[in-house]
């Protein structure tokens, strides 16, 4: 985890060099020196904050998660039906803000690692379970069964996966075909009111 006391600037220029790197080099070559070079940092001062590069790795990560989060917040305050607060959590995720090439090349590249780092996998499992459980509780306002509701809630989980991985392998693939492909399942799975 990063040193108490450190520059939220400071941070985020690192956890954003460490994001271009994997996003343009791969994972295997985003070394501590790499990152400092396009943080205009020295590695010595990264290592200061960050004692490995797995522990810069967990930041980007939690990073990626709480950009989603935010996002997700936002637009979930100017929803008013249980309907509209599905679809805002939905939304979030294949926006525009959110859904920049370098955040899902990342998160792509940070999601097939999971194997490997347990830290990382407890992270994605912890967000994961908070959307579903979100989305469970909007669905049983809408009067679905808890099944269906749990259900339903794992296959947008794994659509939104899916629309990441579509998007990390095809950066010219549009923002709207995105939201169309995810209000297009919503509807048909969705009740009306």
């Amino acid at each position: 985890m990063p040193k108490l006391g450190m520059q939220p600037v400071r941070k985020n220029q690192m956890i954003q060099a460490m994001m271009s790197c994997i996003a343009t080099d791969g994972i295997h070559k985003s070394s501590m020196q790499r990152v400092a070079t396009k943080a205009g940092l020295t590695p010595s001062l990264i290592i200061h904050y960050f004692k490995d590069r797995n522990t810069l790795i967990h930041a980007v990560y939690m990073h990626l998660y709480q950009r989603m989060h935010q996002e997700i917040r936002r637009r979930e305050a100017r929803a008013e039906t249980p309907r509209q607060h599905i679809f805002a959590i939905c939304d979030a995720q294949v926006s525009r803000i959110v859904l920049t090439q370098e955040l899902v090349v990342t998160w792509v590249t940070l999601y097939a690692l999971l194997p490997e780092f347990p830290a990382l996998r407890r992270l994605d499992r912890i967000y994961v379970a908070r959307m579903r459980s979100n989305l469970v509780y909007h669905m049983k306002k809408l009067h679905l069964p808890q099944d269906h509701a749990l259900s339903l809630a794992s296959e947008i989980t794994s659509l939104i996966d899916g629309l990441w991985v579509k998007k990390a392998g095809n950066p010219d693939l549009s923002d709207e075909y995105l939201r169309t492909v995810m209000h297009g399942y919503l509807n048909r799975q969705l009740p009306s009111q």
